[in-house]
């Protein structure tokens, strides 16, 4: 018998409206700090600062769409993050940790 598996993933429009969006801010800016004078060090730097910010906004919600997945099947979790290790969890070590998230709000409703 295959075990069956259930696929949770950050695949969805409205992600990648948000990234394309941030890209378009980052390009709108961009042609301001080219077309415009900038006066002054002080707001130079700043708006390159902005800018990082703003790409690294986008660069965060693409990395999102692209990569963030939750596998769930009968015996484990995966957990696939936006950057960095894949984590497996066994259903056990989820009841252990559930078990004692409700021992920790009894004895907290008990004070």
């Amino acid at each position: 018998m295959e075990e069956e598996k259930i696929e949770c993933t950050g695949k969805c429009y409205f992600v990648l409206l948000l990234a394309l969006f941030q890209f378009m801010e980052c390009g709108i800016l961009l042609i301001v700090m080219l077309k415009c004078k900038v006066q002054g060090f002080f707001a130079y730097v700043l708006l390159d600062l902005i800018l990082v910010m703003l790409c690294s906004i986008a660069i965060y919600f693409l990395l999102y769409w692209k990569n963030k997945k939750i596998v769930m099947s009968d015996n484990e979790i995966i957990y696939y993050p936006i950057i960095g290790k894949v984590r497996t969890y066994s259903w056990s070590d989820v009841k252990k940790y559930v078990m004692h998230q409700e021992v920790v709000v009894q004895k907290e409703e008990l004070l």
